[in-house]
């Protein structure tokens, strides 16, 4: 069933598969870029790799941290950042946006997007109150669950066409982690003086109180609506 739905993503003529095909090429760059550092420089390999998964799993944040502590130069790191970022976009956005509901029963992947997609539901009434600003400092921020990818879909769910959502969101991610990283870089030469890991350790410190923060809100929630 995927192989059939990347087939006619392949084949399409709508901006959604020219979206698909885009972050293909991405991906096969990226993939030859890792297998290069795999070969040549293990180290920075793995460096690498860490970042990108912390970016999926933790977000921006805590990529643009880690690739801060592993030494990165912050232009490097950006460029990264933005390459990762913007093949996961293109790659997945019309996956999520044309084909969820025959996604959504393939294993792992589907279970990814599903996830993905009901955040983005779940987020669509805050944005919809400030419309396309609102989306832009939605993705711009670097906060968990606030990516690019959650931002295309929360783009879609609130009405707007696919090509003016990702006019919107690939600048808005782009910016927040070009400025992010500025920021967090001067941050750690500030807190470098003290030790290293210092920054890091207050970092995971406010990402975890954000995200209780926002557990308990919701939870709040629910119980006044089942009241």
């Amino acid at each position: 069933m995927l192989i059939n739905i990347i087939k006619k993503l392949l084949s399409g003529k709508s901006i959604e598969s020219r979206i698909f095909r885009m972050g293909c090429y991405l991906f096969v760059l990226e993939f030859m870029f890792l297998v290069f550092l795999f070969i040549f420089q293990p180290e920075s390999f793995m460096n690498v790799v860490t970042v990108f998964t912390t970016g999926v799993v933790g977000g921006r944040l805590m990529a643009i941290s880690l690739g801060l502590e592993f030494g990165f130069h912050p232009v490097n790191l950006i460029l990264l950042l933005c390459f990762f970022n913007s093949t996961w976009l293109f790659m997945f956005y019309p996956l999520v946006s044309m084909f969820f509901d025959y996604i959504v029963d393939v294993r792992i992947l589907g279970k990814m997007l599903n996830t993905t997609r009901k955040i983005a539901e779940m987020q669509k009434k805050r944005i919809e109150k400030y419309g396309s600003l609102g989306l832009f400092v939605f993705v711009w921020l670097p906060l968990p669950w606030t990516g690019s990818l959650i931002g295309a879909i929360i783009g879609k769910l609130t009405g707007l066409s696919t090509r003016k959502s990702i006019l919107i969101v690939v600048p808005a991610m782009l910016l927040g982690i070009y400025m992010w990283t500025v920021a967090f870089n001067d941050l750690f030469g500030l807190f470098g003086i003290i030790g290293k890991g210092i920054p890091t350790i207050y970092l995971v410190l406010f990402v975890f109180c954000i995200s209780l923060f926002i557990r308990v809100r919701r939870s709040r929630k629910l119980r006044k609506k089942q009241e």
